[in-house]
């Protein structure tokens, strides 16, 4: 779509060919941005490069051929697959992943093929551990990959995948990694994710398939979750190239968003609960500085019982100097109550919220 082309480079591989197939397998090589006038390389000059010569003396070709692997995969973009020896009685049921600076600006190829509307630019550092035990069991309700090892990235860019105009930037995200995706959900044994814009730790199954909002806490009511990340909002407003808007002329510069949210059982139902606050908010609005040192807190209570075809809200509270909003639902009506200073109300809310009428 942007006339841009991408080559792999070095590419090396081996290999035993057994009754079974192939183990003990090593693909490694190198993506490279080749810009957008790629030319046509000389396919007869590289297959003489790689063609193997006699020499007695030297190592066996497998062994030279993994050396090269791993020289390859120290290299800039370099990266490698592999599927280490299994026992004699069991399959390869595991392959290792691992990538040294590699160019997230090939996920264009991805997002063309797969209609993504974003894709991603930076390098990244990846070790990671594919389990494919439970792609197969028969024992597991669903098939799925599991995920172990660590994720770094650096100078990440979330880019419209048409335009490429910026939607975000994060300059470092750090996570250990360890998990098992599904077609419909991520149980999360350790996920830990820390970067200059946030902090997030999450454990238990969370859906991947289910719409944001309301939707998405009826899904992640079917089993046991918590999740806790701390929002830097100053780094978001750097990262976003037109800042971080609560309407078009008021842009927060300061402040911290806690979240937190869990899913479990509860007295014969399944319970959900979120809760989120903010606290030294800061914006500015032209050339005036708005603060609200005081922290605004809200947090919901849904529950969802064993024959309920969805969540119902329980209990929902908004609280903050200016003003309280709570409500209950019951069986047949929901019951909201507010308590507002009005002149303090006016007098906060109007500097960011537009509350005319």
């Amino acid at each position: 779509v942007h006339g841009d082309a991408w080559q792999i480079e070095d590419l090396v591989a081996t290999g035993r060919v057994a009754e079974r197939g192939l183990e003990n397998w090593t693909v490694a090589g190198r993506a490279v941005h080749a810009g957008r006038d790629l030319a046509e390389p000389d396919a007869i000059a590289v297959f003489k490069q790689l063609r193997p010569t006699s020499n007695p003396g030297g190592p066996p070709a497998a062994v030279q051929v993994a050396t090269a692997a791993t020289a390859v995969t120290s290299r800039v973009g370099g990266f490698s697959l592999s599927s280490p020896e299994a026992s004699a009685d069991t399959p390869p049921q595991t392959l290792v992943l691992a990538t040294n600076r590699l160019p997230l600006g090939i996920s264009e190829l991805a997002a063309v093929r797969f209609g993504w509307a974003a894709v991603l630019d930076g390098q990244a550092d990846l070790r990671l551990d594919i389990d494919l035990s439970r792609m197969a069991a028969e024992d597991q309700p669903r098939p799925g990959l599991g995920l172990h090892g660590r994720v770094a990235a650096t100078d990440v860019h979330l880019l419209d995948a048409t335009s490429l105009q910026e939607h975000f930037f994060i300059q470092r995200i750090e996570s250990p990694l360890d998990c098992v995706v599904d077609g419909e959900g991520i149980t999360v044994r350790e996920l830990t994710a820390e970067s200059p814009l946030f902090t997030l730790q999450a454990s238990g199954r969370l859906p991947i398939n289910a719409a944001a909002g309301w939707s998405w806490l009826e899904a992640a009511a079917v089993a046991d979750f918590t999740l806790a990340a701390e929002i830097d909002l100053a780094a978001v407003a750097r990262g976003r190239p037109s800042g971080l808007e609560l309407r078009p002329d008021v842009r927060v510069t300061d402040g911290s968003l806690r979240v937190a949210a869990a899913s479990r059982a509860e007295d014969g139902q399944r319970v959900v609960e979120v809760r989120l606050s903010t606290e030294d908010l800061e914006a500015i609005q032209g050339s005036r500085t708005l603060r609200w040192d005081q922290p605004l807190t809200a947090w919901l209570r849904g529950g969802r019982g064993p024959q309920a075809s969805g969540l119902r809200l329980g209990e929902a509270r908004v609280i903050s100097p200016a003003f309280e909003i709570a409500a209950a639902s019951h069986e047949t009506y929901t019951e909201v109550t507010w308590n507002a200073d009005l002149q303090r109300l006016g007098g906060e809310l109007g500097q960011v919220l537009d509350m005319e009428g």
